[in-house]
């Protein structure tokens, strides 16, 4: 045998031995094209790049593990659902084709034609043959024209605002008549001369994804009317990637996340009536996203703001580099039983109520090195508050490296007495919290107030609280301890 001849012998037994193991992944492997705007599509097509499938939906059905799926671009209106478990070795990807990212969009609404005049006015009507049930909980209160509804209009995009009665009818509103199941629209004459796009929303489920080991990425989901509890993108599962996705313009939540493993990066969430994202999650990270301008329908109340953490004491999770502006309550909120989790490096500014606010938690939870400012009041709560951080009921709480600054009230709040976490049946009072190395500055009461009664005013308490190396600012300004029991005094922190 030649040198030549043994040489290509060693590289034929090579190529074998890849193969060998490479041909068992790739076998298993397959991709899936979604084109809705491609001439040949048909959800009876294969779904290959020249017989494309038509709907997600189709090309989501019976996913193994290492398969993906490439969505271009288009509107899909469609409710999808994804069951589908990938392994650590072989995810399952659904992603939006290479180049089309955010250009995937899935919507809840229909375009709605043949509107009819009443003549010598500005309003339009269709027939309206869908009865929407938002499932709001009884206990929830009537805040107003959008409460315990669900209905959503879109005019070229831009959302008109519904009334609860015909008499409310101004422009760009609309009015819902369930008894003579008609859609009323009061729009200028010109908005119709000019053929516009008229959406309503008729679906009350976006995306909903149940599984493991999936990664999902640059999808968008938009005019949800989607109903309590569910948000527009749900996702329940572990080991789960969310990477350039959009919840904008949805009834309730945007994004509504329940497992472990979760990974949610340069995701948006805005303009959502309730939460930009709930979550109840552990070991996650949730990183260098944006939850901007949520909760007009149902804020400042309970559940509403840009994150909120909850359910299930959530665990070990980190928000970091992510921007939370102009929300209609805090900008993030954790809430009971939350354990070990971090906000880090965020930006949290002009939220009502609060920018960040840790309830009923009580072990070692983070806020480090964010910028805190300009939050707001909420005028018709009784304390109003307008602070850049409220720790309320709360223990083992560091708030460390900030710049808190010209919020409407407050730098800080240290609040309440004592509760009980129903997860874990204890309870918690207000007790080492730990202000180290902050800027809290030019905020219009105090830079940090006590309201705080029963175990939680205690002189054990209130000692076991520390404050050192911040720069308060100004000086006179620096501490208000109000008191629940009937008097008001000022001092200085030592």
């Amino acid at each position: 045998m030649t040198l030549k001849t043994s040489k290509n012998s060693l590289i034929l037994a090579i190529f074998l031995i890849l193969v060998t193991l490479i041909f068992p992944l790739l076998s298993f492997a397959r991709v899936f094209i979604v084109d809705k705007n491609h001439p040949q599509a048909s959800d009876n097509n294969p779904g290959t790049e020249n017989l494309p499938f038509k709907t997600i939906s189709r090309a989501v059905r019976n996913l193994r593990p290492g398969d993906i799926v490439l969505i271009k671009a288009g509107v899909y209106r469609e409710s999808v659902t994804i069951k589908a478990k990938g392994t650590r070795e072989k995810p399952i990807i659904i992603k939006a084709y290479p180049g089309d990212e955010g250009k995937v969009i899935i919507k809840g609404s229909e375009i709605f034609r043949n509107w009819k005049q009443i003549p010598g006015t500005n309003i339009w009507f269709i027939p309206w043959k869908y009865k929407l049930n938002p499932h709001y909980p009884k206990r929830w209160k009537d805040f107003g024209p959008y409460a315990k509804r669900c209905e959503l209009v879109f005019v070229n995009g831009k959302p008109l605002r519904q009334v609860l009665t015909k008499k409310d009818l101004k422009l760009w509103t609309f009015y819902v008549d369930d008894h003579n199941k008609k859609l009323f629209i009061s729009l200028p004459p010109r908005i119709f001369l000019s053929n516009p796009v008229i959406e309503v929303s008729i679906r009350q489920r976006g995306i909903v994804v149940k599984g493991r080991y999936l990664i999902i990425k640059g999808i968008a989901v938009m005019q949800v009317a989607n109903h309590h509890p569910n948000g527009a993108f749900s996702v329940v599962g572990e080991n789960i990637i969310l990477e350039n996705c959009r919840a904008e313009w949805n009834n309730l939540d945007g994004f509504y996340v329940i497992g472990k493993n979760f990974y949610i990066i340069k995701c948006i969430a805005s303009h959502n009536g309730r939460c930009g994202i709930t979550a109840s999650i552990h070991n996650s990270i949730i990183a260098k996203c944006i939850t901007n301008y949520n909760s007009w329908r149902f804020g400042p109340v309970c559940h509403a703001g840009g994150i909120k953490i909850v359910g299930g004491g959530p665990s070990n999770n980190l928000i970091i580099t992510h921007i939370s502006i102009g929300n209609n309550d805090p900008g993030i909120w954790f809430d009971y039983g939350c354990r070990n989790n971090r906000v880090n490096r965020s930006l949290i500014s002009e939220n009502v109520f609060t920018g960040i606010i840790i309830e009923a938690s009580s072990e070692n939870n983070f806020i480090v090195n964010n910028i805190i400012f300009k939050n707001k009041v909420w005028k018709k709560h009784p304390q109003k508050t307008g602070a850049g951080i409220i720790v309320r009921e709360s223990s083992n709480v560091w708030i460390v490296y900030n710049t808190i600054y010209k919020n409407q009230r407050y730098g800080i709040v240290i609040a309440g007495g004592k509760r009980k976490i129903y997860y874990t049946n204890k309870d918690v009072i207000n007790q080492k919290i730990f202000i180290i190395n902050n800027i809290i500055s030019d905020n219009k009461i105090a830079g940090l107030a006590f309201w705080v009664w029963d175990e939680s005013a205690t002189a054990s308490a209130l000692l076991s609280h520390k404050s050192d190396f911040n720069l308060w600012w100004p000086k006179n300004k620096w501490i208000e301890i109000p008191s629940s029991k009937a008097f008001w005094r000022k001092t200085i922190l030592k």
